[in-house]
């Protein structure tokens, strides 16, 4: 994929369209890690649907991280999860862009 156009993967090309949500979260992984945050830590419940992509800390406070790719951008683990914890703050980052009622992804 290194040689492989960013028109290919993120405009409305269905051959990638399975890998664009592992490719943006791969995507904030790095910018994360650029800014020098660390640890990095990825949450998965056993025998449940509960998925974070990060949980990273700051202030002191932990902060679950969802990202998503496509234009379905409702994180139902994270607003269960907020639900179940008021008290947590969380980040989501979307590649999509609405103009003139279209949904672009933005590298």
């Amino acid at each position: 994929m290194v040689n492989t156009d960013p028109v290919q993967v993120l405009i409305e090309n269905k051959v990638f369209s399975e890998y664009k949500g592992g490719i943006t979260e791969q995507y904030v992984l790095q910018q994360m890690k650029s800014h020098g945050i660390a640890p990095i830590y990825y949450y998965s419940a056993k025998n449940s649907r509960l998925e974070l992509d990060f949980i990273i800390q700051r202030n002191a406070q932990l902060v679950p991280i969802e990202v998503k790719a496509e234009s379905n951008v409702r994180a139902n683990s994270l607003t269960s999860l907020l639900h179940e914890r008021p008290e947590l703050h969380a980040d989501k980052y979307s590649t999509i862009c609405s103009i003139d009622s279209k949904d672009f992804l933005l590298p």
